[in-house]
């Protein structure tokens, strides 16, 4: 039915029964990444969260992460979306919560980033979320 905002409030609840069922951890990142506009980190992690605690077809859902990062992105660099998406898996095995910190920027991100080339050094120098930002934006570009 397309309530996306109702139906991550039933996973998030069977989530607090069950913590630990990778299938709720897929569909609640699926339902994050529909909503408009897509809550990407949280679907991003949510579907970490699911690869990690062995749901089957893992192999599946991680291209599908790979695939909707890329969509969220748009970025130039296919390596770098696969590392990040090994950041997003190594987080998710050692922690239950989305840590406050974890920002997977989008489209939009990255375009402000990259006409931002005034502060291309020292965003790349500041390093944290803006200079991420900056490296994803900047990768391909001549």
């Amino acid at each position: 039915m397309k309530d996306y905002a109702a139906a991550a409030g039933y996973y998030k609840t069977v989530l607090s029964i069950t913590p630990e069922d990778p299938v709720t951890h897929y569909r609640l990142g699926i339902v994050n990444l529909q909503m408009t506009p897509p809550m990407g980190t949280d679907g991003f992690w949510e579907l970490a969260r699911a690869i990690n605690l062995k749901i089957p077809n893992d192999a599946q859902v991680r291209a599908y992460l790979k695939n909707q990062i890329i969509r969220y992105q748009q970025p130039a660099c296919d390596k770098l979306v696969d590392e990040q998406v090994n950041e997003l898996l190594t987080l998710s095995a050692s922690a239950t919560d989305k840590p406050a910190t974890l920002n997977v920027p989008s489209a939009a991100d990255l375009g402000k980033a990259r006409d931002d080339t005034a502060n291309f050094i020292p965003a790349l120098m500041a390093g944290g979320d803006a200079g991420k930002a900056m490296w994803l934006a900047s990768c391909g570009l001549e």
